[in-house]
């Protein structure tokens, strides 16, 4: 999903503008302590926020070790990734975070049958400890899948035989086995127990990922992997499915390639512990997402805790004028105005294109390309930091168990996915990081989510209940049929919430006070798309 070729970028985001709405427009909580921070009586404040996102030092940060959140690593290059990877759980650990993610390739660690290069799998697997949760991924491409029939580096059917040869004594399905059998026996001597989980070919049924013609192949790979890992390490937890995060426009719960994920949630089941989900798009049709894999699992007589180990926002396929989705209309503007080019391609890419040509790009596009200027980097940091609490939250109250936020670090040119990232890959900190260690930091070793009826659909109220810590809530105030830009310029609605604390202390997203008068079990206050965590005060 992660391309930044204008081609491929082209088509993939044609098959993703349909994952928004169809308007016009681990299985364990898993204990650390700390005290909740410090604070006084609910302190003056205005009820639009307005600070930085500036925060604490991530020296300083507790590593919630129950806590639901993670963050994914982000894109590694198939070669030389131990140069990216070293030293980087450090900047997990500093979210206070202890889940993470990082994928290989099958071609990565064993580039010839039999002849195994693990450097760069130590190199991630050496900074774990027992404390970590953290996640393994690996493609199944290489010297023994079809990949370059089905144009495929992430995931592809197995040969018969390895490539290039006629008769093999050792078929592909054996030297898949014993890749998968050595792999976890290296994890098993090297990650101290801090993998947790481990999966295999993510977003499969899209473009350049496991192809959606083959879900028996699919199948059958899981069931080898599965086994395998299992032998040697039976209480990881292997996920499975693997959705992609494509949706179809008509439903918005249906997933494109529903036959694909049909017949892998009927014929895999018995081989995944989790399933994952990508919760991209739209963050409010998450409950309609969640619930077509339910319903489906429900419907072949079983239940598997769902996760997501990709999500992330703000995604600029949602953003609309009201009429039209924008992001796609700018694609096809600039394909046209440069046909000369091969693909429509500019000349530089597409954010050189815009950096040259800003007022051709609405405003709310242009940090996605580049183009931004100062007041609208910081209104996108803003929602950034908002669609961070929003989304997670909407997610775990839907049941899902566990998320890995997509990215820690990336070079940010990905129009969509780029902008998602908390660092650099020099790992210089982004506004995001420190909005999301603050979130993490209130949201502590959270075992439930539970949404609370306030009484009117467009109030989402939030109950987090909380190892050792007096419960959490999370309020904001949402307007259907906007997106994030156009909500978050709504005015503040007068709300009154149900919360049971004789006083309070209140905090929005981005770390500024919030004035709030709190009487007989009702918080009264000024309430607007950024969200406000609701604490009772020491």
């Amino acid at each position: 999903m992660k391309r930044t070729v204008w081609i491929v970028a082209l088509v993939f985001v044609l098959l993703l503008s349909a994952c928004t709405s169809s308007q016009e427009l681990a299985q364990q909580t898993e204990s650390a302590t700390t005290p909740p921070p410090t604070s006084t009586a609910p302190p003056p404040a205005t009820a639009t926020p307005s600070a930085s996102t500036q925060a604490p030092s991530s020296n300083a940060a507790q590593v919630w070790l129950h806590s639901p959140l993670g963050v994914a690593f982000g894109p590694t290059a198939m070669e030389g990734a131990r140069g990216q990877i070293e030293g980087f759980v450090d900047y997990i650990h500093g979210l206070g975070v202890p889940r993470t993610k990082v994928s290989f390739y099958w071609s990565q660690l064993e580039p010839q049958p039999g002849r195994y290069d693990f450097r760069d799998l130590d190199a991630y697997l050496d900074q774990l400890g027992p404390d970590d949760r953290a996640l393994l991924n690996l493609f199944t491409d290489g010297w023994c899948t079809t990949g370059k029939e089905v144009n495929s580096r992430k995931g592809a059917p197995l040969r018969a035989c390895p490539e290039g040869e006629a008769d093999c004594t050792k078929s592909c399905e054996a030297y898949y086995r014993e890749f998968v059998t050595r792999v976890a026996e290296e994890v098993r001597d090297h990650a101290h127990g801090g993998i947790r989980y481990m999966q295999r070919d993510t977003e499969p049924a899209s473009a350049h990922h496991f192809p959606a013609d083959s879900p028996q192949a699919f199948v059958e790979l899981q069931h080898i992997f599965y086994q395998a890992v299992k032998n040697v390490l039976p209480d990881v937890l292997v996920i499975g499915v693997n959705h992609n995060g494509n949706f179809s426009a008509h439903d918005m719960g249906e997933p494109l390639s529903a036959d694909f994920f049909d017949y892998v949630l009927q014929h895999g089941k018995d081989d995944f512990d989790l399933l994952d989900i990508r919760l991209y798009g739209d963050l409010y049709a998450i409950p309609h997402r969640v619930e077509w894999f339910r319903k489906r699992m429900a419907q072949y007589g079983y239940q598997k805790p769902i996760v997501s180990t990709e999500y992330g926002g703000v995604d600029p396929r949602t953003l609309h004028d009201g009429r039209a989705y924008l992001f796609m209309d700018q694609l096809r503007q600039i394909e046209a105005q440069n046909q000369e080019h091969s693909g429509g391609e500019p000349q530089g890419g597409i954010r050189a294109w815009a950096r040259a040509h800003p007022d051709q790009v609405p405003p709310k596009l242009r940090p996605f390309f580049g183009a931004e200027t100062d007041e609208e980097r910081l209104q996108y940091e803003h929602l950034h930091c908002y669609d961070i609490v929003q989304r997670s939250i909407v997610a775990l109250g839907e049941g899902v168990q566990a998320l890995w936020w997509w990215n820690l670090q990336s070079p940010g040119v990905d129009p969509i996915f780029g902008q998602m990232r908390l660092r650099t890959p020099q790992m210089e900190e982004l506004p995001g990081y420190a909005c999301y260690q603050r979130f993490a930091g209130h949201m502590g070793n959270a075992t439930k989510v539970t949404r609370i009826d306030a009484g009117d659909d467009t109030l989402y109220l939030y109950r987090i209940e909380r190892e050792d810590r007096p419960d959490l809530f999370i309020a904001w105030h949402h307007t259907d049929r906007l997106d994030i830009y156009d909500d978050a310029a709504e005015p503040p609605v007068s709300v009154s919430l149900p919360i049971p604390f004789d006083q309070a202390t209140l905090t929005d997203a981005l770390g500024n006070p919030v004035q709030g008068s709190l009487t007989d079990g009702r918080l009264t206050l000024a309430l607007s798309a950024a969200p406000v965590f609701i604490e009772p005060a020491p």
